[in-house]
């Protein structure tokens, strides 16, 4: 799926990961999965994201880039220490995120405050994409509308 000419080899390695984890990045834009334990996989749920591939067309944003992805870590520390990665490979023009959760605060969480936790830490992925400084794509428009599309106006 993605080009590996000119990757280091742990950048080829971190991509075939992000493949076998279940990214659907070849049929969504937006692509979601997690790294979860049993003690949360209850409370999380990547499908209040699944909408973004209905609602956001990604080519308003620019040509830049093409498809997301995002997995969500949610493992015991000692199990899985910190690992947070952002990536944007411009020949792809696929950015791919793997962000922690931060997993006491997960495990004492309610399922409300769980997806808090989730919708806030995808925002925060998008915000960074700023650092990447991607040619040609908004970034900002689509950190508000990701945003409007998790926190709806009650108004509207």
């Amino acid at each position: 799926m993605f080009k590996t000419a000119g990757l280091r080899p742990s950048e080829i390695k971190e991509l075939q990961e992000l493949e076998a984890m279940g990214y659907q990045l070849n049929q969504d834009v937006f692509g979601f999965t997690a790294y979860v334990d049993m003690e949360v996989n209850k409370k999380l749920d990547t499908t209040i994201f699944d909408g973004l591939n209905e609602q956001l067309d990604i080519e308003t944003y620019g040509i830049g880039v093409e498809k997301i992805g995002f997995a969500f870590i949610a493992l015991a520390p000692k199990f899985f220490p910190e690992n947070r990665r952002i990536e944007y490979f411009p020949d792809d023009k696929v950015v791919l995120m793997k962000l922690q959760l931060n997993y006491e605060k997960l495990i004492a969480a309610s399922n409300e405050e769980a997806v808090e936790m989730m919708k806030q830490l995808y925002l925060r992925g998008v915000r960074v994409l700023d650092l990447f400084e991607i040619e040609d794509f908004d970034i900002e428009r689509l950190y508000t509308d990701v945003e409007n599309y998790l926190y709806p106006n009650d108004d509207e």
